[in-house]
């Protein structure tokens, strides 16, 4: 499976021409940048995850779409399904997302908030709100991007969690990008993983997101992840 998506990485990178990036956020993989579609901008994204873990595989998918209401404002709804290895595919939650920009958007330096709720479909499973602070700096080819996170179950006795991503990437060509990314958990270690990422834009309307990864002091052995981002409207 790793050569399969590495041979898929040069065939994509071949592919590419000189495109330039659209600003719909979705940078990187494991890191959310501040940089929200415009008003009336609207994207279908299909997230797909492979872990391998001590305790077994799981893959993990993500539909979703997103769209600028405003300038400062956009929103996101997503699903949530997951395989563990051995079971069936099942559906584990639907998400709601508010993303907000306060800084302008030509600045250097973008600053925003995301609050999102998280509906369990297992009665057995407790919904989540989850809230951000988004920080992104951009200079030249390269873009530089943290998140503070924390998450709070509705109706559970867990203490709340928080944790700290981070990614840096650089562009050539203004098509294709490469790029590293982590995540730090003061609270779950299976989470902390650090990721090379590469991002492509092949053509207008489609931007794809591959990453190889491994966890530290705790995280998963190895993981596999991409993302189909595809703008099916523009407020130009």
């Amino acid at each position: 499976m790793a050569h399969a998506f590495s041979v898929s990485v040069w065939i994509l990178l071949l592919s590419v021409s000189n495109i330039a990036f659209a600003h719909h956020g979705r940078d990187f993989l494991l890191v959310q940048s501040a940089h929200i579609p415009e008003s009336g901008d609207a994207y279908v994204i299909a997230r797909q995850d492979y872990l391998d873990r001590d305790d077994g595989r799981e893959t993990e998918l993500e539909p979703g779409a997103v769209a600028g209401v405003t300038d400062w404002l956009t929103m996101e709804l997503h699903g949530h399904a997951a395989k563990e290895e051995g079971e069936p595919m099942r559906y584990e939650s639907t998400g709601a997302v508010a993303y907000v920009r306060w800084t302008p958007r030509e600045a250097r330096w973008s600053i925003g908030t995301s609050v999102e709720y998280v509906d369990a479909a297992d009665n057995e499973l407790h919904d989540e709100v989850a809230a951000a602070m988004l920080t992104t700096y951009e200079a030249s080819d390269w873009i530089f991007a943290m998140n503070l996170d924390a998450t709070h179950e509705r109706d559970s006795s867990e203490d709340d969690s928080w944790g700290i991503r981070g990614a840096v990437r650089r562009s050539f060509k203004r098509s294709v990008a490469f790029g590293v990314e982590f995540v730090g958990s003061f609270d779950h270690r299976e989470d902390r993983e650090v990721m090379f990422g590469a991002y492509l834009h092949p053509m207008h309307p489609l931007t794809i997101n591959l990453g190889v990864g491994t966890g530290f002091d705790g995280g998963p052995d190895y993981t596999l992840r991409s993302a189909l981002i595809w703008q099916i409207s523009t407020g130009d």
